[in-house]
C-alpha cells in the first residue's frame, strides 16, 4: 500500500495540489476541516523544534513557522518534496519514509502528522520511530478519519439509503437490522483523480489506541474537527453534517 501509494504522488502530485488550490469541491473537506482544526490544536511551539511527517506541499509545516518555530518536513513522495521546496524556500523538507526517520534520537520537541497515518498499515512501527526522534514528554499529533466516520457504513432499506452506525427497526415487522461495526478496520481505497488510485485504512478507535500505548505513549487528548463558519457558507448541507458526525479526529500523544 505505501509502494502504490507513493508512485501515486510521485505520478500526479501536482495535479492533485492543483486541485486542492482551486478548492474543487472534494477538496474542501482539507482546508476547512483538517488544516484550520490541526493549527488550532498544535499550541505553544514557539522556540520548538518541529517534524511534519507526511507534510505534502508544506502547507502546515509553513503554517507551524508562523509561530516561531523550527520547522522541518518530510514526505515519502519527491513530487510533493519538490513542490514543498518551491512553496517554502525557508523550511527544510526531505524525502522520508515515516518508519525510517533520518534524524537522531530525541530531536525533535513535537512532531505533527496530517491524514497520513491512514496510509499506512503498521502503525505501531511507525510510531515506535516517531518516538524514537521526540525528546522525553515530547508530543505527537496526528489526525486521521474520525473513528466515528470509520465505523459507519452505507446501507440501502427499500428506497431509503442509510450511511451510520446502530441498529435501524422496522416498527412494523420488529425486525431489526444491524450496520456499521465498531470492531473492524477497512482496507478502501477512493480515486482523488482520474488514473490516481489511493489506497486507505479506516480505522476503528481500538486500532488507535494500542499502537499508541504500545509504542511509549500516552494519550493526552483526542480532538473531534469542526468545519469553519467559512465552509458553511460554501456547502450548508455538508457543514451541518460535518458539524454533527465529524469526518476527522486529532490524536494527541506525549511520549511516556
Amino acid at each position: 500500500m505505501k509502494k502504490h501509494n507513493q508512485k501515486m504522488y510521485n505520478q500526479f502530485g501536482q495535479e492533485y495540489q492543483k486541485a486542492r488550490d482551486d478548492r474543487e469541491s472534494d477538496r474542501l473537506f482539507n482546508e476547512f476541516i483538517e488544516i484550520p482544526s490541526m493549527i488550532k490544536s498544535v499550541k505553544n511551539i514557539k522556540g520548538k523544534n518541529i517534524l511534519d511527517v507526511g507534510c505534502g506541499v508544506g502547507i502546515h509545516a509553513a503554517e507551524y513557522a508562523k509561530s516561531e518555530a523550527t520547522v522541518v518536513g518530510v514526505d515519502i513522495s519527491k513530487t510533493m518534496i519538490k513542490l514543498a521546496k518551491e512553496r517554502f524556500s525557508d523550511t527544510q523538507f526531505f524525502i522520508a519514509s515515516a518508519d525510517k526517520l533520518p534524524f537522531k534520537d530525541k530531536t525533535f520537541d513535537v512532531v505533527t502528522s496530517s491524514l497520513m497515518v491512514s496510509n499506512i498499515k503498521n502503525l505501531k512501527k511507525t510510531f515506535q520511530e516517531i518516538n524514537r526522534v521526540l525528546k522525553k514528554r515530547g508530543l505527537f499529533y496526528y489526525s486521521d478519519i474520525s473513528p466515528i466516520q470509520a465505523s459507519m457504513e452505507s446501507k440501502k432499506i427499500n428506497d431509503i439509503k442509510i450511511f451510520g452506525i446502530g441498529q435501524i427497526l422496522n416498527t412494523k415487522t420488529g425486525i431489526k437490522r444491524v450496520i456499521g461495526s465498531a470492531f473492524k478496520d477497512k482496507v478502501k481505497s477512493r480515486d482523488f483523480l482520474p488514473g490516481m488510485n489511493i489506497k486507505y485504512v479506516s480505522r476503528t478507535l481500538e486500532s488507535h489506541i494500542k499502537p499508541i500505548v504500545n509504542s511509549g505513549f500516552e494519550l493526552i487528548d483526542f480532538i473531534n474537527c469542526r468545519p469553519t463558519k467559512k465552509f458553511k457558507k460554501l456547502n450548508p448541507e455538508l457543514y451541518n453534517i460535518y458539524n454533527q458526525t465529524p469526518l476527522f479526529s486529532i490524536f494527541v500523544c506525549r511520549k511516556k
